[in-house]
């Protein structure tokens, strides 16, 4: 099991005040990427969903989903994809609020992380993957309740698209001293995904690389869930 996974990482984004919300910092490559200790980033993209029954995912199936080394050309793998479990502990951060709302029929929890010196930035791809579609969709907005705030209070919405049934996207800064980042959120068939993009300064990451990272990760889920094995790449 992946350090960070065994540590109770990773979760969400959080803007941080000087008097300072509690904050947990990793190094990954050069760049430091804020987190705070109890959520999760859901991100999936596409080009909208079609009628046909999702089917809910096996570990390997969600584990082939997170985008690896070969789906991210250009960008160093910093942890490889890996599926657990949805156990009590990693309920409590991705679902922290009263009654972990929002994972009680989750049955897989799974991540991938990556870095990229040359830009100073940081992606996260995380996956909850539910027993059926309306699980998901039930979840969907008690998360992002949640993962919304991010980016800070002064975030702007980014519009995702026609991205699965539903999506959203918020870029800001994550800290008081103005470290750009993003998160979104999209609901793909059974799958809840959270994207989460990371820089130290203004200019590392754009809405751009947010929408693209989004639609890699949402393709990718789809395929999985059509039985398919993921093929998608960053940029294709």
């Amino acid at each position: 099991m992946s350090d960070m996974i065994q540590q109770g990482y990773p979760p969400l984004l959080r803007s941080t005040s000087k008097r300072g919300t509690a904050v947990i910092r990793r190094k990954v490559g050069r760049s430091t990427a804020a987190w705070a200790a109890g959520a999760a980033l859901l991100l999936q993209t596409g080009c909208g969903s079609d009628d046909s029954k999702s089917t809910a995912l096996s570990a390997k199936q969600v584990e082939a989903a997170l985008p690896g080394g070969a789906a991210m050309p250009g960008w160093t793998v910093s942890e490889e994809p890996e599926a657990i479990p949805m156990n009590s502990m990693h309920k409590q951060l991705v679902c922290p609020n009263e009654g972990n709302k929002g994972c009680e029929d989750a049955r897989f929890y799974g991540l991938s992380t990556f870095h990229r010196d040359d830009k100073n930035a940081n992606a996260y791809f995380q996956m909850a993957a539910y027993k059926d579609e309306q699980t998901a969709e039930t979840a969907y907005e008690a998360l992002w309740k949640i993962n919304s705030r991010g980016p800070g209070p002064k975030a702007k919405n980014l519009d995702l698209g026609a991205l699965g049934e539903e999506s959203n996207a918020r870029v800001g800064t994550v800290d008081f001293r103005g470290e750009p980042g993003a998160v979104a959120q999209v609901r793909v068939g059974t799958t809840l995904l959270w994207v989460q993009v990371t820089g130290t300064r203004k200019g590392d990451i754009d809405d751009a690389l947010v929408k693209d990272m989004a639609s890699l990760f949402s393709v990718r889920a789809e395929q999985a869930q059509k039985g398919d094995r993921p093929s998608a790449t960053l940029g294709s």
